[in-house]
């Protein structure tokens, strides 16, 4: 109830009987009441509305980062693969030789016994020759 509602109501229980006055200060607050359980019930139905956007925003993001995680993961299994395009990744190169004696970063040129490659010397082009 309001508080000028409420002095309304004292007044006129001087003057009317106290059923009067409680029926008389009810009519008089009640449209203020109706107001308020209007704004009240919009104002949940617009928390609600936003809370399901709020949601929807978090769900979309949360699958445009799922999304971006795989192509990553598939990207990543792809980098570590055995081949890569046909091709076999390279070894370690800390990777020991294949005999008992083998020793990491000793004598590994060629990586687990193998022979280091050879180089073949490319010819020098000069111009006008």
């Amino acid at each position: 109830m309001c508080l000028v509602n409420i002095l309304d109501c004292i007044v006129h229980f001087t003057t009317m009987a106290m059923k009067h006055c409680f029926i008389y200060c009810r009519l008089r607050c009640e449209p203020h009441d109706r107001r308020r359980r209007d704004k009240a019930a919009a104002e949940r139905e617009y928390k609600k509305a936003k809370n399901l956007k709020k949601k929807q925003r978090l769900k979309e993001l949360e699958e445009q980062r799922e999304k971006e995680k795989n192509k990553w993961q598939n990207f990543n299994t792809k980098l570590f693969s055995k081949t890569s395009k046909g091709r076999p990744m390279k070894k370690s190169i800390f990777a020991t030789s294949e005999h008992v004696k083998g020793k990491v970063g000793v004598g590994t040129c060629g990586i687990s016994g193998k022979p280091m490659t050879s180089q073949h010397s490319v010819p020098k082009y000069h111009k006008g020759m």
